[in-house]
């Protein structure tokens, strides 16, 4: 057959991989089961002119200059500093919880409580929640309490569908306290956009002839995965399969299905420049979804509509919805354990990205990995 190597995905993971195996002369069948490329970064001009982030906002950051130098190759960057706001009745402050949150919500006992957290912890630290907790000192179990109960707690249950304590260590320490008046989200050295979008910029990564991309395709409508044999069209296969779907489905869950969690997007047009002071509002209590989302902060588009977006966590559904994160749990990382022995049996199998690794991975761990997994293979 004509292909090398069949990827299936048009999300980062694939697509990286299928530019690098390409560069290095393979040929790629690249086969993604949505109507268009770009995977959960996907960004279209919806109808009435505003560029949104279809699948929720993504901001691209890292402190990999490995990443940023080979993304520089296919697309010219916006510069932009993602600052998110939390609500909790009626006050708006900034997340992580910081020196700026501090004094909006404790007011007058802020600065006391601020040289509490130095003497701690110093400054310019970030320290999961939990971890405050636990602490003795009556000011600092103060804020414990309010950024546990008021911020954390529900958001958790909402967006994940478990108790915090149910919820694997690296998935809590992403929710941590700043000592600091810092209001970035992301404190990574490069931070930005593709200028054009992630769409135009992958569409720019996938422009090669070695690479054969056909949508509306998933993989077992034109391929079979079987005992570690491939075939195409009923045809054998004799190249290799880079797979980043979901595992399970791929072994036709023969050790049980893994849990995912998945995201409903409700998307309006407001006839105004702005709808909300900031890209991203967090809405971790009063209602049922998670956070609101207004991408022309994102994209610095000049327009006189906004299209903003309610984020509605739900339960994942196989063939109802999209599996959007990995739950990760003891129970689910040692299922995947199993699946993860079972590819290690077929070397015409690799494995690549969030779903197929079942890791929740941010868009510049997915580039690096994705980067180093082409350099193993070749």
């Amino acid at each position: 057959m004509k292909y090398d190597y069949i990827v299936v995905g048009a999300g980062l993971s694939g697509v990286v991989l299928a530019r690098s195996l390409a560069e290095s002369g393979k040929r790629i069948l690249l086969l993604e089961k949505r109507n268009h490329i770009g995977g959960n970064c996907y960004d279209v001009v919806d109808s009435a002119g505003v560029m949104i982030h279809r699948y929720g906002a993504h901001i691209f950051h890292t402190d990999c200059e490995e990443v940023w130098n080979y993304l520089l190759r296919f697309t010219r960057w916006r510069k932009y500093v993602h600052e998110v706001l939390c609500c909790v009745d009626d006050n708006y402050f900034p997340i992580p919880f910081n020196f700026n949150s501090l004094k909006k919500v404790f007011a007058k006992d802020a600065p006391s409580i601020k040289e509490i957290l130095i003497q701690k912890y110093g400054t310019k630290t970030k320290i999961p929640v939990l971890e405050i907790v636990n602490e003795q000192h009556p000011a600092l179990k103060r804020v414990a309490k309010f950024v546990y109960e008021k911020i954390f707690k529900n958001y958790t249950i909402k967006q994940w569908g478990l108790k915090p304590e149910d919820i694997s260590a690296d998935i809590v320490s992403r929710v941590p306290v700043y000592t600091d008046y810092d209001n970035r989200y992301f404190t990574d050295t490069y931070q930005a956009v593709p200028k054009n979008g992630y769409t135009a910029m992958i569409k720019k990564m996938l422009s090669h002839p070695a690479i054969e991309v056909k949508l509306n395709t998933p993989f077992d409508s034109l391929c079979r995965f079987d005992e570690g044999k491939i075939t195409i069209d009923s045809e054998r296969f004799s190249g290799k399969l880079v797979y980043t779907g979901q595992t399970d489905a791929l072994f036709k869950y023969k050790y049980g299905y893994l849990p995912y969690r998945s995201l409903k997007f409700d998307f309006k047009t407001l006839n105004q420049d702005y709808y909300q002071s900031k890209a991203v509002i967090n809405f971790p209590n009063e209602h049922a979804y998670t956070r609101i989302i207004e991408s022309k902060h994102i994209t610095g588009q000049k327009c006189s509509n906004t299209t903003i977006c309610w984020e509605y966590p739900q339960a994942y559904i196989s063939g109802k919805n999209e599996p959007y994160y990995p739950i990760s749990t003891n129970e689910s990382q040692e299922r995947y354990r199993l699946y993860a022995a079972e590819a290690k049996k077929c070397d015409n199998l690799i494995l690549s990205g969030r779903l197929a690794e079942y890791k929740y991975y941010n868009m510049d761990d997915a580039v690096k990995n994705a980067l180093e997994v082409a350099r193993n293979l070749l």
